[in-house]
């Protein structure tokens, strides 16, 4: 036997579909009557940190790219400055900014040194490292990281 809706129910379901195309309507209305504002930062957006991107893609803050990506660069480049103090368990960096970093050694320190080098370097089974220039299109510099 079915069940018989009571007008009760039908007035109940009546007013509750109202409510929602009310509703629905007021959220579309109100979003349409918004005045667009700019936005509001809380905030410091001239920062590095919110600079545009650069041309090319995955690159240091010296412009090369590659680092811990491929093999032959066992480590990455996270922090470059100046040496202000010298300890036997580490250094202490100035980056261009003025923000100094204590860093301390770890067991045994890879300690390279950049030579100039000729493009008679450049074979196959090098790995290397490059900078390109800010439209991306033309190499400006070249890290030999491992050779084979």
């Amino acid at each position: 036997m079915k069940r018989r809706i009571t007008d009760r129910e039908l007035k109940f379901g009546a007013w509750t579909i109202a409510a929602f195309i009310i509703a629905a309507a007021s959220f579309f209305v109100g979003g349409a009557l918004k005045p667009d504002e700019p936005p509001h930062y809380v905030f410091e957006t001239e920062s590095d940190a919110y600079q545009p991107a650069s041309a090319v893609p995955a690159t240091t803050k010296g412009g090369f790219t590659g680092f811990g990506e491929i093999d032959g660069s066992a480590a990455r480049t996270v922090l470059a400055g100046r040496v202000l103090e010298k300890t036997a368990t580490g250094v202490v960096l100035e980056a261009p900014g003025g923000q100094r970093t204590s860093l301390r050694f770890g067991d045994t320190p890879g300690i390279s040194r950049v030579e100039p080098a000729t493009e008679s370097l450049l074979r196959p089974g090098v790995t290397i490292a490059v900078r390109l220039n800010d439209t991306g299109d033309t190499v400006e510099a070249v890290l030999i990281l491992a050779q084979p």
